[in-house]
């Protein structure tokens, strides 16, 4: 039987994971899509192709997991790069297109599969999305019911989202936890401070982490914040930042060398108010290092494995977790929690047949 042709569509930020010298900033939709594929590689049932924009420069570790295809030229306008991938569509072929983030691509890509008669599977990135608002302007999608209408099969991170696209809109969706490789751990003598990464968006609260570092002077603060669409923010963020004195502010840190950073740390702190299911709870589990989250705890994560403790927005009780002995001395016991691609390929053979 011949292999399934599938096309996995990355996001245009994506540079930094195909290109180990590159510093661009790059989200979880990314990282996500990038473990997914290696995953899928695996499997003789598929052809998997990854689409990305046409990066000057490709270098990165797993090349051979990954069929990739340059499709269009980042300074194109949008009508260019819709043709563009119009074109490369045309010549590929494949029978599946998964795309993971709600934009308007999205939603004109779902209108295209269903004129074309390819199947679309689309995968959501955030708890916002599932109302039909954009992850990082939060306005208002006003194609969302014609991306739900034409989506072939719908992969939700959490049962928040799960259960709110069924009771809004009556639509069957596929639990899919976020997955993240065990690695190899590397020798640390001993895991010292507090850890904070995240894009420096608005709605993910780097202003919390920064009066966190100024109230315990005693403890030492790093923060990975790589910029995001609000420039002017991020260097209010970085002005501020720089004026802590118990806090090492970084803009940038490699795909292939974060997760150091969380063997290393302490504690990791999540501020957002709300998130998906972030990929920094992975790895900071994976590395036995506790999460200390505001108020981000998807479907338990964290308090049910006992990887930490969920503050339930309240800003005191994250300085008070700081200094509490039996918080710092948690065990962590990772369970991998790689994809369960049995249950996506599953879901695949029979949205195929």
């Amino acid at each position: 039987m011949a292999k399934k042709k599938i096309a996995v569509i990355f996001p245009k930020d994506s540079e930094a994971v195909f290109n180990i010298h590159s510093r661009r900033t790059f989200g979880g939709a990314t990282v996500q899509l990038f473990h997914l594929v290696r995953e899928m590689s695996k499997n003789q049932e598929f052809d998997i192709y990854s689409l990305i924009p046409n990066y000057p420069v490709i270098d990165f570790p797993f090349e051979k997991d990954f069929q990739l295809i340059k499709t269009y030229q980042e300074r194109e306008c949008f009508l260019k790069r819709y043709f563009s991938f119009y074109k490369t569509l045309k010549n590929l072929r494949p029978e599946i297109i998964i795309q993971r983030g709600l934009t308007l691509f999205s939603c004109l890509l779902a209108v295209y599969c269903k004129i074309f008669k390819i199947k679309f599977v689309f995968m959501f990135a955030h708890d916002v999305e599932v109302k039909g608002i954009y992850q990082t302007s939060r306005k208002k999608c006003f194609l969302f019911k014609s991306l739900l209408k034409n989506s072939g099969l719908i992969v939700t991170q959490n049962t928040y989202q799960q259960n709110t696209l069924f009771e809004r809109y009556k639509k069957e969706t596929l639990l899919m936890p976020n997955g993240y490789p065990v690695l190899d751990a590397p020798q640390i003598e001993e895991k010292r401070g507090v850890l904070w990464v995240s894009r420096c968006d608005p709605w993910k609260k780097p202003e919390i982490f920064l009066d966190l570092a100024q109230k315990n002077p005693d403890l030492s603060f790093t923060m990975i914040c790589p910029p995001a669409s609000d420039k002017n923010y991020f260097n209010e963020i970085k002005r501020k930042a720089e004026e802590v004195k118990n806090l090492i502010f970084l803009d940038f840190v490699s795909f292939y060398e974060i997760d150091s950073c969380f063997h290393r740390a302490a504690v990791f702190v999540n501020t957002s108010e709300n998130e998906g299911f972030p990929n920094t709870f992975l790895q900071a589990a994976a590395a036995g290092t506790p999460i200390l989250s505001l108020n981000v705890d998807p479907d338990g994560f964290i308090e049910r494995n006992g990887y930490g403790v969920v503050c339930n927005g309240e800003k005191e009780n994250l300085g008070e977790q700081l200094k509490n002995p039996d918080f710092k001395s948690v065990k962590i016991v990772y369970k991998n929690f790689n994809f369960d691609t049995g249950v996506f390929f599953k879901n695949l053979r029979e949205f195929i047949f």
